[in-house]
């Protein structure tokens, strides 16, 4: 039906149903693809989900999590994505961020040197999601820093109503770091780092709240487990409970990229492992120096 009070209504829904799923959560781990596959075509067919101005048309496997290179989900109000641009080939960067009705907030685009290139504003508006986009034409090549700020909000699954999406309309690799490693746990399915260049062992300490099955491991670089815990919690236990995991790295391994896997559990302090994740192996690389940003601009988060 085309009837406006039809269309209204399904508009409605639609957007009660993306804000309940920022509340839990759930847009993060995947849990609408089937309801989202079939709700799309429909959305775009009678005009509910407005056309983004310059789509990247990306295809499946670029938008891929086991990709990285064109898609990074960021899943805390505050967090810092590293770009290394390779060549000096224009690209269009999009920034979204998820929220918009929590608060307002900035997205600073800064080159090698540190100076801000660009900045996207977010107000604080009616809406789940807000889309911007920038046209990159880099002077520079080597790592850019995107730095992501807004107000913490925190939903009722103990994540952020405030999370950020970066897309790029060319591969790049990509890193990322958030202040006090919030929202580790809801980036799917790992993460990769480097081992410090003097680590000879890699150490996470954890927290687990709420009922259910709780796991962290750490994974070698050819992909064999090196260490984990696990443990489940019962209804109604309020507790919230510490655990600590370590791995030994040979120093065949010295070099390689490991990962960590989160299921329910919270990073609370980790050493041995650089701050700098991916969610592929082929979209890791390690900044050159740390970025600062000029007097006046976004501030850096606190870190551990």
């Amino acid at each position: 039906t085309a009837e406006p009070e039809w269309l209204d209504f399904l508009a409605r829904t639609w957007e009660t149903t993306l804000a309940r799923q920022i509340e839990w959560n759930v847009m993060e781990l995947g849990a609408p693809t089937i309801f989202t596959a079939h709700a799309l075509p429909f959305l775009r067919r009678t005009g509910l989900l407005p056309q983004a101005e310059h789509p990247l048309r990306l295809t499946a496997a670029q938008a891929d999590t086991a990709c990285g290179l064109q898609l990074r989900h960021l899943p805390a109000s505050e967090a810092d994505l590293f770009l290394e641009i390779d060549s000096a080939e224009p690209f269009d960067l999009v920034v979204i961020r998820k929220g918009a009705w929590k608060n307002a907030g900035q997205a600073a685009l800064c080159d090698p040197q540190g100076r801000e290139v660009a900045r996207l504003e977010f107000d604080r508006e009616s809406a789940t999601w807000q889309r911007r986009s920038l046209r990159v034409s880099p002077g520079d090549t080597g790592p850019w820093r995107l730095a992501l700020r807004a107000p913490a909000s925190a939903n009722t699954r103990k994540g952020s109503y405030v999370t950020w999406d970066v897309a790029t309309s060319r591969p790049l690799r990509g890193v990322f770091m958030t202040p006090d490693f919030r929202g580790l746990e809801f980036v799917t399915p790992r993460l990769f780092a480097l081992p410090r260049g003097d680590a000879r062992r890699i150490d996470l300490e954890t927290a687990a709240e709420g009922e259910g099955f709780k796991r962290a491991v750490i994974y070698s670089p050819d992909g064999q487990v090196a260490g984990s815990v696990e443990s489940f919690i019962d209804l109604g236990d309020r507790g919230r409970y510490f655990h600590k995991l370590s791995a030994p790295i040979p120093l065949e391994h010295a070099a390689g990229i490991w990962s960590i896997s989160l299921e329910g559990m919270t990073l609370e302090k980790m050493t041995g492992l650089l701050p700098y994740f991916a969610t592929s192996p082929q979209s890791h690389f390690q900044p050159d120096r740390p970025q600062r940003l000029p007097p006046g601009s976004v501030p850096k988060p606190a870190s551990r």
